[in-house]
Order: C-alpha cells, then sequence, then structure tokens
C-alpha cells in the first residue's frame, strides 16, 4: 500500500472523529483541535482499519504531530512480518 493511500485513509478516519471543517492534510493535529481522548479513538480506527496494535512505547501523542507522521508509522507496521 503507498503511503499517500495510507495518509488519505487516516486523514478519513480523522474526520470522521473531529469536528473540524478547516482540516486540511498538512495541519498538525493538535491545531485541529485533537486532544487525547479523540488521538485514542483515532488510533483505534487505525488499528482496526489496518488490523495490528500500536506499540505501547509509541502510544505518545507527542510521536504523531501529523497526518504524514501516522501513516509512515502505519507503513512501516504494515511492513513487519
Amino acid at each position: 500500500m503507498l503511503i499517500c493511500e495510507i495518509e488519505q485513509k487516516i486523514f478519513e478516519l480523522i474526520k470522521k472523529n473531529i469536528a473540524n471543517e478547516k482540516m486540511d492534510i498538512l495541519a498538525n493535529l493538535t491545531d485541529l483541535g485533537i486532544n487525547s481522548i479523540t488521538f485514542v479513538k483515532i488510533l483505534i480506527a487505525i488499528e482496526n482499519e489496518y488490523d495490528f496494535e500500536f506499540d505501547d512505547d509509541d502510544l505518545n501523542f507527542e510521536n504523531f504531530k501529523t497526518v504524514s507522521t501516522l501513516a509512515k508509522y502505519v507503513e512501516d507496521r504494515l511492513q513487519k512480518p
């Protein structure tokens, strides 16, 4: 799966979890009004979509500032055997 496809899917999952009409795929997640509770909901949606679990050590909101950083993590996880 291409990184741009992953980014687009994550962007769609985020849009389902927040009410921000000015949402931009390049925006910082905190600028979109995502808080820690919404962040966890988004991670769960990503886990369900891609059938893996985030490592406990990676469950830090600061590790994922943008859709791109989330997409890169997902891409890396999908490439692991």
